[in-house]
C-alpha cells in the first residue's frame, strides 16, 4: 500500500512541474530549480551572495 501512494504523489508532482501548476507534491521540487536558476545567473554575472560563493568558485577554477 506505502508503494502505491509514493508512486501516486511522485505522479502527481512530475505533472504539477510538467504543467507549471503547484501543489504540495510539487513546491519542494520548483524551489530547487528555481536556486539552481539564481546559482546560474551568479556564475553568469558578476553578482554574488553567500550560497553561490561555492559554485562561483568551482566554476572559476575547475572549469576555465
Amino acid at each position: 500500500m506505502h508503494v502505491f501512494v509514493l508512486q501516486g504523489v511522485r505522479n502527481v508532482s512530475s505533472i504539477s512541474l510538467a504543467i507549471n501548476y503547484p501543489t504540495l507534491a510539487s513546491v519542494p521540487h520548483s524551489i530547487i530549480n528555481g536556486f539552481k536558476n539564481l546559482l546560474a545567473i551568479a556564475v553568469a554575472t558578476d553578482i554574488d551572495f553567500a550560497q553561490a560563493e561555492t559554485v562561483s568558485l568551482f566554476y572559476l577554477f575547475y572549469i576555465f
